[in-house]
């Protein structure tokens, strides 16, 4: 849940972003290779 101090406030919109990821490897196939992986870490 977000509350007042998260939210951003621009010319004609407020607006709260927010990310998650969720990384799941078990039976998947490898999908981030060597430089996506060390940049995402």
């Amino acid at each position: 849940m977000s509350n007042k101090n998260n939210l951003v406030h621009a010319r004609t919109c407020v607006y709260n972003v927010g990310y998650h990821i969720i990384f799941t490897t078990k039976y998947r196939k490898q999908v981030f290779k060597d430089k996506i992986e060390s940049r995402l870490k």
